[in-house]
């Protein structure tokens, strides 16, 4: 019996990228989303917190990310939040390109 696992491998980078990217409308906004805090991406990108915080720390030294405090919906106090710097977004619609190629070949096999 032959399968097909259909799954891709998703760097835990590349996820939080891709997240980054659809909030990318809040980029420069005083007030975001929770989905813009380590929790939030957390909770998106299915990942355990410190898995977060490593991988930011990591973006951020390769200046594809920076770190901002803000003001979150529906909290009283600001957190930390980040969003993709300029080099990033251009990055990330790249390689958001490159999977989806991936993906199609994988499906036409």
């Amino acid at each position: 019996m032959v399968t097909t696992d259909a799954r891709v491998n998703v760097s835990v980078s590349d996820r939080i990228l891709a997240h980054l990217w659809e909030q990318d409308h809040q980029a420069d906004h005083y007030l975001v989303t929770f989905e813009m805090t380590r929790p939030g991406i957390a909770e998106v990108c299915a990942l355990h917190l410190p898995n977060v915080s490593r991988t930011m720390r990591e973006l951020i030294s390769d200046g594809l990310v920076s770190e901002h405090t803000r003001a979150v919906r529906g909290e009283d106090r600001r957190q930390k939040t980040w969003q993709l710097t300029d080099e990033a977004v251009s990055y990330t619609h790249l390689r958001a390109h490159e999977t989806l190629r991936y993906l199609v070949c994988r499906l036409l096999l």
